[in-house]
């Protein structure tokens, strides 16, 4: 449009008529008015469409939203139907316990006292074991069972793990056993500064472990155990994130989580020596724990000489 301008007041000079020049202006008018007029339809066009958007996605959510409570509040129904169907007397439970509790001869068994007493009472339904039983690959007529609830039990049932003909077959791909595995480098034997090799015989290590210089026959040592040079593990279940300080000597021994021997501990031979320490049970088994180590720490300083200064610098996180 002003190069127009400019090219009509030149003609003007020129002597050329106002009349004559009059149609160079009209395609730079009509330029300048289709482009006043368009812009802001445009302008309106793109933000109505954005509006569009936003009104269908915000609808979107919305019906997600009544989906998602609609489904979790049938899912709640679905379970409290249930649960009503299959536990309408949890309080008579509760009940039952409370009288066991107070019972001096019960002997704090499930399938002892508490179903036994439900049987004659109550409508106790019963599960054949069978049908969903793990089979050992060896021999399918072999139903594997173990109850733990003792500490006799709990390290049989560990020592059966490391047996050369195990009744629990861990190794086999068709039952295989779903938890939580930590992301581990995997176990690591190694000699000592003597050029010691380690002995691992029956035993079973776990990812995460490291054994230097060691002889450890029949155990089982469950992830991240640490055992130092000259060591010798026999029949022991060590849980995870234990350590084993140079010199130790454990037999028939479950060490609990986090449990961090001083060096020359010897565990398993003395059985006075171990029932005043820490528990051990009429099988002979001998349980240790942290809170026992912190009181034998207390009572007897000397089995714990600079063990301040060579102890693991930071524990694991339980």
């Amino acid at each position: 449009l002003t190069a127009a301008l400019l090219n009509m007041y030149y003609g003007y000079l020129n002597g050329r008529e106002p009349a004559e020049m009059i149609p160079m202006l009209i395609f730079p008018v009509m330029m300048l008015l289709s482009t006043l007029i368009w812009l802001p339809l445009q302008r309106y066009s793109e933000r109505r469409s954005y509006i569009e958007k936003v009104r269908k996605r915000d609808e979107a959510y919305a019906e997600y939203g009544r989906n998602l409570i609609a489904g979790m509040t049938a899912y709640y129904n679905t379970y409290r139907q249930r649960y009503e169907e299959y536990f309408p007397s949890c309080r008579y439970l509760y009940d039952v316990l409370q009288k066991d509790a107070e019972n001096p001869n019960s002997r704090r068994d499930f399938g002892m006292d508490i179903i036994p007493a439900l049987v004659g009472q109550r409508k106790v339904h019963a599960h054949d074991f069978s049908k969903s039983c793990i089979r050992n690959r060896g021999n399918r007529d072999l139903i594997y069972w173990r109850d733990v609830g003792t500490i006799d039990a709990y390290w049989e049932a560990n020592m059966d793990i490391v047996s050369i003909q195990p009744q629990l077959d861990i190794y086999d791909y068709n039952w295989p056993i779903w938890t939580n595995h930590m992301q581990l480098p995997p176990a690591k034997f190694v000699q000592d500064i003597s050029g010691a090799s380690t002995i691992f015989r029956n035993s079973v290590a776990s990812a995460g472990c490291i054994i230097s210089g060691s002889s450890i026959n029949m155990s089982l040592l469950f992830n991240s155990c640490r055992v130092h040079s000259s060591c010798f593990l026999s029949e022991s279940v060590l849980m995870p994130f234990c350590i084993i300080h140079r010199g130790c000597r454990m037999t028939k021994v479950i060490l609990d989580r986090g449990c961090e021997l001083p060096r020359g501990m010897i565990i398993g031979e003395d059985a006075e020596a171990d029932s005043r320490r820490f528990y051990r049970s009429e099988g002979g088994v001998t349980l240790v724990t942290r809170a026992m180590l912190r009181r034998l720490q207390q009572s007897e300083p000397e089995l714990f000489v600079d063990f301040d200064n060579y102890k693991a610098p930071q524990g694991p996180s339980y």
